[in-house]
């Protein structure tokens, strides 16, 4: 593994990939927690992108985004 001191480029770089990356790690915890990927989800299909857009919006609300 490169050991290498990180420049300040790479520093922003990582924070703005994290800070990207952030929302959809919680929005998946969060349908992973609602079992809608766990227990299948039983409503029509066509709903669950719908349902999945739901689910960023608020999550992006909460965190203010």
């Amino acid at each position: 593994m490169d050991r290498r001191l990180r420049t300040d480029h790479d520093k922003q770089w990582n924070r703005s990939v994290a800070s990207l990356r952030a929302p959809v790690e919680r929005v998946i915890g969060l349908i992973k927690c609602w079992k809608i990927v766990a227990k299948g989800w039983r409503g029509p299909l066509r709903e669950l992108p719908r349902i999945i857009r739901l689910i960023t919006l608020l999550e992006r609300y909460r965190t203010g985004w």
